[in-house]
């Protein structure tokens, strides 16, 4: 055997040492031409021993290896766990980097294999995406705008040795028309080589379907060999007689061809968080107010103010083994949530807004890093202190009847005595409950019952990223004169009724 070119080998040539007509039968030489484009490396997810580790991890590692209580698939995930420190964002490196040192040594799982004449067992692979996940809730697979493609194939050529009908002798040799890989994004060509660089426009959701095509075409040229009969006269003296001669006759080329595919589909993920963070001074503490709004479920949220700080997660990202010693990384849903320093007074969810009240005594920088699925970003909170304002409450008149109408206004000033429009403030007299929003001049109206006002006239401003909330109050006093006069009339009735009482006493005493 001698290597070929490009690294496959070749057959010697059939040539026997006599002119005899070769009966060796139809034996089949392999010749393996072993194109995968993956380096060698350890192809098994857990190592025979853990003399990559060193410390607390080599006991560590000892420990999962020999613990027979554990599934195959718990220590893989424990033993990956000791390789490489989950963080925020997934392990994408880590494990593209894995998938690129495989050896595939079979035909890998989940593939189709074709062979056509001498061309045997090819195949292709779409091997791994960096960066990608998959997504364990909604079952698909996830991969970010821009980034690589891994692709792995092989095939094997098997040259006949024996003679053909005819043939004293058959010589076989191929040559290699074609091979050729092929890598598409949506049915655009990507590349040819087994990374594979690709880009595509930053949109949340676009289907991404990765296609790698291997083509392999050959030659296979066959030399016949005939047998010829000479005869003459040899010898002294002279004897003749016949014999007979392998000898090249002629060449025919037969051409086989065999095309391969395997595909990969995913989505691109991409989504971002804003932030708006205020402050309210109070005396004593302050209070920290964020509004953190995002469309998905989002990997990690770190503010930091000062030596404080307030963590919010609502995913995970973990690694997994896949079909042929492969890795990927895999995101599930899980809430976290941790104040540093900070007293966490309110928290709550309303769509995609979290807000959070924090209680703190410091005055301090503000800055949040926010990690996405595939990065991370730093940056100023933007932290704004609220306003003062005022809330003044006016009626009308300063007495109400039980029946009569109450127009009542609501101004909402700043601190500077400025009017503030466009705020809404929340009416309320008695059971009755209205939201108002002023105008231009900072005022809003409006008319309640005075009876079932209970006496009280009450608004409240609503708190918003630039104003504290404010409220301003109004006692009104309400009468009702029906009943005052009616009072009147049996006083006065009483009173008469006694002046005749005492008139008719004194007549009957004769004091007149």
């Amino acid at each position: 055997m001698s290597p070929k070119e490009g690294g496959a080998f070749v057959c010697s040539p059939n040539s026997p040492s006599s002119h005899k007509k070769n009966n060796s039968g139809f034996m089949i030489t392999k010749i393996l031409v072993l194109l995968l484009v993956l380096p060698f490396a350890n192809a098994s997810i857990l190592p025979d021993d853990c003399g990559e580790f060193s410390g607390w991890k080599l006991e560590e590692c000892r420990n999962i290896l020999g613990d027979s209580s554990l599934s195959t698939i718990e220590k893989e995930d424990l033993y990956l766990n000791l390789r490489v420190e989950q963080e925020e964002l997934g392990s994408f490196d880590f494990v593209y980097n894995w998938n690129k040192q495989l050896n595939f040594r079979s035909i890998p799982s989940g593939v189709e294999a074709k062979s056509n004449g001498i061309i045997k067992d090819a195949w292709v692979k779409l091997v791994s995406v960096n960066k990608s996940y998959y997504d364990l809730n909604k079952s698909e697979w996830f991969v970010q705008h821009s980034g690589e493609a891994l692709s792995a194939y092989s095939y094997s050529i098997e040259l006949p040795t024996g003679t053909e009908q005819g043939d004293c002798r058959t010589r076989y040799s191929h040559e290699l028309l074609n091979e050729e890989l092929n890598i598409r994004l949506n049915g655009t060509p990507i590349g040819s080589e087994k990374i594979s660089h690709y880009s595509v426009g930053v949109v949340d959701g676009q289907a991404m379907g990765f296609k790698a095509g291997l083509f392999v075409k050959t030659r296979l040229r066959v030399d016949h060999y005939r047998e010829h009969s000479y005869c003459g006269r040899f010898g002294i003296p002279p004897v003749y007689y016949c014999y007979n001669v392998c000898e090249y006759s002629h060449t025919d080329y037969r051409e086989n061809h065999v095309s391969v595919q395997d595909n990969f589909n995913a989505k691109t993920k991409d989504y971002s968080l804003e932030l708006e963070a205020s402050l309210k001074k109070n005396k004593g503490f302050n209070e920290l107010l964020l509004e953190v709004s995002s469309s998905e479920p989002f990997n990690g949220f770190e503010l930091k103010y000062g030596d404080s700080g307030f963590y919010l997660s609502e995913s995970n990202f973990d690694i997994a083994a896949g079909e042929n010693d492969t890795l990927h990384v895999t995101k599930t849903y899980g809430k976290s949530k941790k104040p540093e320093n900070l007293i966490e007074q309110d928290y709550s969810e309303s769509g995609d807004k979290r807000n959070a009240v924090l209680w703190t005594e410091n005055n301090a920088e503000c800055s949040y890093t926010f990690y996405s699925d595939f990065e991370q970003t730093t940056n100023d909170c933007g932290l704004t202190e609220l306003k003062n304002a005022r809330v003044i409450v006016e009626t009308d008149y300063n007495t109400f009847d039980l029946e009569d109408d109450i127009n009542a206004s609501v101004t909402v000033l700043d601190d500077s005595n400025r009017p503030l429009a466009n705020k809404v403030v929340l009416f309320r007299a008695g059971n009755q409950t209205k939201e108002l929003t002023t105008n231009e001049n900072g005022i809003a109206g409006t008319t309640v019952n005075a009876g079932e006002s209970n006496g009280i006239i009450q608004a409240s401003l609503k708190g918003n990223k630039e104003y504290q909330e404010a409220s301003g109050l109004k006692r009104v006093p309400v009468t009702n004169e029906k009943s005052t006069e009616t009072g009147k009339q049996v006083a006065t009735f009483f009173i008469s009724y006694y002046v005749v009482f005492l008139i008719a006493k004194k007549a009957v005493l004769g004091v007149f």
